[in-house]
């Protein structure tokens, strides 16, 4: 009997590869530059460039972009630049099989600076990845049979989702942003940092469709030798190609900043007030389709008995796919900061999830937000400063359709925080956290996955009554009536006069057994 089946595309994710390692290098200080005299400020970020599987292990390579902000010692006091990069390759361990494409969830650089001598910096930075693998598999649902004489069938109406595609592209951004006319024209740039501020993705005809901002902060020196610095919000849009795709579909995706850079070019007046920002952002994506499927539930023949062997295949149902927002504000004791900060140049913050689960009235976030800001003091030797640390949070993002056992992905993105100096050792910090959350149900499915005939006993069927009376029981129902006494459940309905729904407990009903010329 030759079984109709539908092929189910279903999304796979593999066992989270953690890793820490460290980046070990030295830095000589240019001869164009100063000598060191005090760290302000060091910056590690974490940039892979490659990621392959080697047997049971990933290999990764890239290198930790390092930017050092310092004073030059002695009567100078200038402040200055280090910039570059440190290598690295680093084998990761994979516990299970690695199902295909490779993703790095999390990455994170710690920079530490050691001054050797005047003209000589270490770097020691600790890295941090955490990556997964991303599969697919192909499952087959038995829709149906070919049609035949005597046989009945039941249907069972599932909802489910099916992977349309996964992928992972480089979105390249491009913009530009001035300062005021009347502003000193840009002698160097000391300092910058390009961060996502907030990125909203839809689905489209064929694409993705990219917006948001990114927020940049520059530090520069002017031609008049003068500190300056600018912090903008630089909009952008674009689209990533994903062919196939509509505005029906749901779409997990995650966008990360990968590299960026800053060049100054000449304004309308031929002076350096223009800021071009090169970014490109790697956005991982798995796109999914939602299609309502009648699966062949059960099935009998009055021709010939039928024996059906089953599988228990694990689909998908969407239940939400959600964007929110938890406006934070917190004050904290900074009492080495009092009397200190003439004004709050840039402030920069990073959301780091400790903890989620589901609870009672939606999925709860535990973590931190890492927060730190550049200000002058009231110190001309040494005009800058920054202060670091972190804020704990707990929030629910409400979902009261979660329930324990969902899958889930969370995904959290700071807006730009604000730095507020309340005095006598206070600071108040405000931030909009922002969450993307994509929550799924297990659907466990009976699937027909082969099926056996043979003929009748002949002589068992001609011995069974023509006709029963029979009183219908507590979870009786007419489609296991109808296989038992050889009849279908249609032909039950017909002689009593039976509609929609199942009958009552104690109703009585006649069962007329099905004559096919068999007999």
């Amino acid at each position: 009997m030759e079984q109709l089946k539908k092929a189910v595309r279903k999304s796979v994710t593999g066992r989270k590869m953690s890793d820490q390692f460290y980046v070990d290098g030295d830095v000589n200080v240019p001869d164009d530059k100063g000598d060191v005299g005090r760290i302000v400020y060091s910056q590690g970020m974490l940039r892979v460039e490659d990621m392959k599987q080697s047997g049971s292990y990933v290999r990764v390579s890239g290198r930790i972009q390092y930017q050092i902000l310092y004073l030059a010692g002695g009567d100078d006091g200038s402040i200055s630049v280090l910039q570059g990069k440190l290598p690295f390759e680093e084998m990761v361990y994979a516990e299970e099989e690695v199902l295909g494409m490779l993703w790095m969830k999390e990455s994170s650089a710690e920079l530490t600076v050691t001054i050797v001598h005047a003209r000589k910096l270490r770097l020691r930075a600790m890295a941090e990845l955490e990556i997964i693998s991303q599969g697919e598999e192909e499952q087959y649902l038995t829709l149906d049979v070919e049609e035949e004489e005597g046989l009945c069938r039941r249907w069972e109406n599932v909802e489910i989702l099916t992977l349309h595609k996964s992928c992972r592209e480089s979105f390249r951004i491009k913009e530009k942003c001035a300062l005021p006319k009347q502003s000193d024209p840009v002698g160097k740039v000391l300092f910058t940092d390009i961060t996502q501020k907030r990125t909203e993705i839809r689905l489209i005809s064929d694409a993705l469709q990219m917006r948001g901002e990114l927020s940049i902060f520059v530090l520069y020196e002017s031609t008049e030798g003068k500190l300056g610095w600018t912090e903008q919000a630089v909009p952008y849009e674009g689209k990533i190609d994903c062919y196939g795709a509509d505005e029906t579909m749901y779409y997990q995706a995650e966008p990360k900043i990968v590299d960026a850079m800053v060049d100054v070019k000449l304004d309308e007046d031929g002076e350096l007030r223009i800021f071009e920002i090169e970014a490109v952002m790697e956005v991982c994506a798995v796109v999914y389709g939602e299609e309502q499927a009648d699966v062949l539930e059960d099935m009998y023949s009055l021709k010939e008995q039928v024996t059906l062997e089953k599988e228990e295949i694990e689909l998908s149902e969407l239940v939400m796919q959600k964007a929110c927002e938890y406006s934070m504000t917190e004050q904290i004791q900074v009492p080495e900061l009092d009397d200190q900060v003439l004004q709050i140049c840039h402030t920069s913050g990073k959301v780091r999830i400790e903890h989620t689960e589901i609870v009672a009235d939606g999925i709860m976030c535990e973590g931190i937000l890492q927060i730190g800001f550049l200000y002058i003091r009231a110190d001309d030797a040494e005009p800058f400063e920054i202060w670091q640390g972190m804020v704990p949070f707990t929030y629910v993002a409400e979902c009261r359709s979660a329930e324990a056992g969902m899958e889930y992905e969370l995904q959290s993105t700071c807006g730009q925080p604000v730095v507020s100096l309340l005095g006598n050792g206070e600071a108040e910090i405000k931030a909009v956290l922002e969450f993307q959350i994509f929550l799924k149900r297990r659907e466990m499915v009976s699937n027909i996955c082969e099926i056996h005939t043979e003929p009748l006993d002949k002589k068992a069927l001609s011995e069974a009554p023509g006709i029963v009376g029979y009183v219908m029981k507590n979870g009786d129902k007419l489609w296991d009536l109808a296989r038992k006494y050889h009849t279908t459940e249609k032909r039950i309905r017909e002689v009593n006069e039976i509609g929609e729904g199942e009958p009552k407990t104690g109703e009585k009903i006649l069962i007329f057994k099905e004559n096919l010329g068999i007999l």
